[in-house]
């Protein structure tokens, strides 16, 4: 099991991949809020998809609801949500599992409509 300390650095590696990634990718950021569900740990990150990157990655506190789709905080509308192993998002990040194996096999679950769901998938 990875720690929470490991989670949210996969997290920043993603969003370091966002912002060194082409216009291409960049393009299809888009504006939203995603919050990422590690199950095994019950933590929860929110953070901000704008300007082409992934920017106010935060850890949620221990006691705060578990963000559903369409739920209002201060990140704004809950767009989409991630929900996920902690070793299963370290996995993904290193490139050992793809997002789409992980979400066909049900190893990762995604809450988002279908457009948010092929922009999520391309960060992985």
């Amino acid at each position: 099991m990875a720690s929470a300390q490991e989670c949210e650095a996969a997290l920043r590696t993603v969003a370091d991949r966002l912002a060194r990634a082409g216009s291409g990718l960049r393009n299809r950021v888009g504006e939203n809020s995603v919050a990422t569900r590690i199950t095994d740990l019950e933590l929860t990150f929110r953070a901000s998809l704008r300007d082409g990157g992934l920017h106010d990655i935060t850890e949620l506190p221990a006691d705060a609801p578990v963000p559903r789709r369409g739920d209002q905080d201060s990140f704004g509308r809950v767009d989409a949500v991630l929900s996920m192993a902690s070793d299963d998002l370290i996995a993904m990040v290193d490139g050992r599992m793809s997002m789409l194996g992980a979400w066909t096999s049900g190893r990762v679950r995604i809450d988002a409509n279908m457009l948010d769901l092929m922009r999520i998938r391309g960060f992985f």
